[in-house]
């Protein structure tokens, strides 16, 4: 898993173009990341389920950020090699489990237009 952030901007608008002198681009192995310093917002877009030790990175992005946002596949099936999802049928139950939390702050699912979640 690698972890990518943006540490400085002057903009608001901050491009896709990883070459411009306002944004320092930085990518790295999460759970070798020393995330000594706390973020503002630290997001996790559909890698969790990834990973080999999931409590172990939930619990350093929670360690890591004063707002975390995390995305799963809610409840899939294991879909094979195609996918390569180390976790399968994630819940809330899971994530609360992993995050060693007793409640999220928020949580919301996300419906595909086939009516899955």
């Amino acid at each position: 898993p690698y972890f990518a952030g943006y540490k400085t901007t002057t903009r608001r608008d901050v491009s896709d173009e990883r070459d411009d002198s306002t944004t320092r681009y930085v990518q790295e192995d999460w759970m070798t990341f020393d995330e000594t310093k706390m973020f503002d917002v630290v997001v996790s877009m559909q890698v969790v389920e990834h990973v080999d030790d999931p409590a172990a990175f939930v619990k350093k992005l929670l360690r890591a950020g004063k707002v975390v946002i995390v995305s799963v596949p809610y409840k899939w099936p294991d879909c094979g090699v195609r996918c390569s999802h180390k976790s399968h049928d994630i819940s809330f139950e899971t994530m609360r489990r992993w995050s060693g939390r007793a409640k999220p702050t928020l949580s919301i699912v996300i419906r595909e237009r086939d009516g899955g979640a």
